[in-house]
């Protein structure tokens, strides 16, 4: 004869059974929350397998900042092109054929030079005077900023300066930039920059993304001062390597050399 079980019984019948893995589950340790630790490995797999190749991207910059309550914008153009390893090419104008500044960048070393002044500006390549000639608030120079468009991003945050500190924060991790700078970086889930905060300058960046690609097509920063600025990168290309002359820098024997702290703050854009 068929024994018949009432949706009741049943119930009664599982309770002992669910209130053992309840005392089993409470008496269990919690797990530890590894999410940001796989994030990183993921970056740093990342940044291992990067194949770097010749590169030109096109963008443009949208900046803008608050003066005794007047916003200024900033609006210009530009191509950043380069080989795997070598120093940075970059060309920006205003509209066309107005050619504003051309920059060659190096990790060390920042040449620019204007042509409606003939001025050549010399500097160190982690004062970002690129963008600064141009009155455009920027955290990145050239150099770095040609590397995260492309998606070489260990050249920005290496691998093993990005490291966990004894209580991570929920929203990111700690990174050393190439250029000392201290931060903290968030990671996606696979492994891909989203954020970076600079501790001393206080500058926010965001990095955004299309698709599954690997690399930005918009970098947006802004800082607790009212300066923002939206990079965003309109094609990538992945042409064949550049020679020498594509790479190089020239400048009118007559053109006048000078520091880069010589030049105040906006000496392109005025012109």
């Amino acid at each position: 004869m068929p024994v018949l079980f009432t949706q009741k019984a049943f119930r009664l019948l599982l309770l002992p059974f669910c209130l053992a893995l309840a005392a089993c589950a409470g008496k269990q340790p919690l797990l530890p929350d590894t999410s940001s630790q796989t994030a990183r490995q993921l970056y740093a797999e990342r940044v291992a397998n990067f194949t770097d190749t010749p590169f030109r991207a096109n963008f443009s910059v949208r900046a803008g900042i608050v003066r005794d309550g007047v916003s200024d914008t900033r609006r210009v153009t530009g191509i950043i092109w380069g080989n795997p390893g070598s120093p940075v090419r970059m060309d920006i104008a205003a509209g066309i054929g107005a050619s504003l500044l051309r920059a060659w960048t190096d990790e060390n070393r920042l040449l620019l030079y204007l042509p409606g002044e003939n001025i050549l500006y010399t500097a160190r390549a982690a004062v970002s005077g690129e963008f600064r000639l141009m009155d455009i608030a920027m955290p990145f120079g050239a150099w770095e900023i040609a590397a995260l468009a492309r998606g070489a991003f260990g050249l920005v945050f290496p691998p093993d300066e990005v490291a966990l500190p004894a209580d991570p924060p929920a929203t990111g991790e700690r990174a050393l930039t190439k250029r000392g700078r201290r931060g903290e970086l968030s990671l996606s889930p696979s492994g891909l920059p989203v954020c970076w905060i600079d501790d001393e300058t206080g500058w926010r960046v965001e990095f955004s993304y299309r698709d599954q690609a690997a690399h930005p097509f918009k970098i947006t920063a802004n800082n607790a001062e009212g300066a923002t600025a939206v990079f965003l990168i309109r094609e990538l290309e992945r042409p064949s390597p550049f020679d020498d002359t594509r790479l190089t820098l020239n400048i009118p024997a007559n053109a006048r050399v000078l520091p880069l702290e010589a030049a105040p703050a906006g000496t392109a854009a005025k012109r």
